[in-house]
């Protein structure tokens, strides 16, 4: 930043925006304290994918880019293209007469001169004289060489030659500025067809085709389709501030999922979704002292390999989570307590659990108050096995909920110190929900942010996030509180495996760290800052689409009951 005196009448505007100081190098730029480095492409592959350079965006850098496009007369053309033919087609014969095998480069392009010539002929192609000149920043030398080399491989993986501009940095430079000058003159000439593929303003739509409608796109009108079941993976987040219609989005997808034959598993904190699911034909689980919904975790179903295993070491990380955080050593006691518990009980593992009887947590709490490095253990699990707590070991009933229908487990009226436990369990029941893979799921889990703050219930999240996919379930995480979710180790790698990402209206305060993280340019910021209720940004297959919520008469009848809490 340049101070300006007040008296100062701006004559000299060249002076003021030029740089403080330029240094030229053969292959860099010093610029201000900042270094620059050039490159131009010089060979494109003989096809072009339509909207190739918004690769780009993946590109993690400070990147300008201009293209330079000037229209190339159609005798000199025609000229041109029947002494290049004949100069292939000589190399070509000449090398085969010889007994050799002519260079592949050189039968391709014939290949593609005699079909072009042909075009051209036709009036369906014209020719153009392209540059293309990409200028990379960076703060320090090594960063820039870093990032020329993440250029230069990301264009090489779509075979896509690029030159550094050795002793022509400085025209290189100029050729990026917006001020439409060519000072390299680096060109290749470019059909109509391929130019369109380069032209780097592509549609901001997404391939439509089979899915659920999400909204309208505000800049298209156009509708917003997606089919998370056809993406890389199947997870989405949803970020937003409370009242900026997130939860009025994920009623509507659910809703049009059910009717598409999804399955749908919620975890609902508050009860919003429960009228929703139930008009839909779901199972409303009401999870609170006092209910009859059969959370034990003693629960052991199955007689397969490996479920006792399974069961024992879940049972472990709850019991840490009610009584943690437990030291190595008396984790291992649990464990073990665990496991003689369940062999008193008779099982084993492998084999048979009927006209078997669970055990009780306080078999466990026995065996680790025998033991003095486990007493203080056992008392801090008391509460749970007389006391208030103990409604989360109910062993009056069995899951009643069948496994292949949709469900809504409503934690609405928990105490505060229990609802992290419940939540628990609950994650648990939904993965065995999980077990028959042939069904599509969606499994929704509201207010996440509760489970990001502890260590063992984000570790059961991002375990559903990477596993999901095998289980053709798709899991979409809830929260308004950003900062919890990112504060936590496993809320990158979350988002970064969410193929669907949605962001609506956010708060001042979280928008420097999600502009971060998602790259979100000032337009983007704006737009997201001043949303209306109901309006947001939908990524997913690499564009950036800003959408608003539709929903039909019946939809908003069903939703309206519980929309107040959005």
């Amino acid at each position: 930043m340049q101070p300006i005196a007040d008296d100062d009448d701006l004559h000299d505007l060249p002076g003021l925006i030029a740089p403080a100081a330029l240094a030229e190098r053969p292959s860099s730029l010093s610029v201000s304290e900042r270094w620059t480095r050039t490159l131009a492409v010089t060979r494109y592959p003989s096809r072009l994918r339509p909207g190739w350079l918004g690769d780009l965006q993946a590109f993690d850098g400070d990147l300008d880019l201009a293209l330079h496009v000037q229209p190339n007369t159609g005798p000199a053309v025609m000229s041109f293209l029947e002494r290049r033919i004949s100069e292939l087609t000589s190399t070509v014969h000449l090398s085969e007469d010889h007994g050799g095998r002519a260079d592949p480069y050189r039968r391709a392009a014939l290949h593609d001169a005699v079909e072009l010539q042909d075009r051209i002929a036709q009036g369906a192609e014209r020719l153009f004289d392209v540059s293309l000149y990409l200028t990379v920043w960076a703060d320090r030398a090594d960063d820039l060489d870093a990032a020329t080399r993440r250029l230069e491989a990301l264009f090489g993986t779509r075979l896509i030659h690029t030159r550094r501009l050795l002793f022509q940095m400085r025209p290189g430079l100029v050729s990026t500025l917006p001020i439409g000058i060519d000072a390299v003159a680096v060109r290749r000439m470019l059909s109509t067809t391929a130019l369109s593929a380069t032209f780097p303003f592509a549609g901001g739509d997404l391939p439509t085709g089979s899915g659920l409608l999400y909204g309208i796109n505000t800049a298209t009108r156009s509708p917003v389709i997606v089919d998370r079941f056809a993406l890389e993976n199947h997870n989405a987040v949803v970020f937003a501030t409370s009242g900026a219609g997130k939860s009025f989005l994920v009623k509507v997808e659910l809703a049009r999922a059910i009717l598409a034959g999804t399955r749908v598993i919620v975890i609902d904190p508050e009860g919003e979704y429960a009228r929703l699911v139930a008009s839909l034909g779901g199972e409303v689980i009401a999870i609170r002292p006092g209910s009859q919904a059969g959370l034990d975790p003693f629960a052991v179903t199955g007689s397969s390999p490996g479920a006792l295993t399974t069961r024992i070491a879940t049972l472990t990380t709850f019991l840490d989570l009610l009584a943690g955080p437990l030291g190595p050593r008396q984790r291992a006691e649990v464990e073990d307590a665990i496991s003689h518990a369940f062999a008193k009980a008779g099982f084993a593992d492998g084999e048979s659990v009927d006209d078997l009887t669970w055990p009780r947590l306080a078999d466990v709490t026995a065996r680790l108050g025998a033991n003095r490095a486990t007493e203080d253990v056992a008392v801090r699990l008391e509460r749970y096995v007389g006391g208030p707590g103990r409604w989360l070991f109910n062993q009056t009933a069995a899951a009643a909920s069948s496994n292949t229908g949709s469900a809504v487990y409503v934690l609405a009226g928990l105490p505060e110190e229990e609802r992290t436990p419940a939540m628990f369990l609950v994650l648990d029941r939904v993965w065995s929900r999980l077990a028959d893979s042939s069904i599509p799921t969606l499994v929704v889990v509201d207010e996440a942010w509760w489970l990001m703050r502890h260590r063992e219930t984000a570790a059961f999240l991002f375990r559903l996030v990477k596993t999901s996919r095998k289980r053709r379930a798709g899991l979409t995480l809830i929260t308004q509180d950003v900062g919890d979710v990112l504060a936590s180790p496993d809320g990158e790698p979350m988002i970064a495996n969410s193929a669907l990402q949605i962001l609506m209206k956010q708060a001042p305060q979280a928008m420097p760290r999600l502009a971060e993280l998602f790259r979100l340019t000032q337009a983007e910021q704006s737009w997201l800052l001043n949303a209306q209720r109901g309006e947001g940004l939908l990524v997913a297959r690499g564009k950036r689409v800003p959408f608003q919520v539709i929903a039909t008469d019946e939809e908003s009848r069903l939703i309206e009951g519980n929309e107040s809490r959005t």
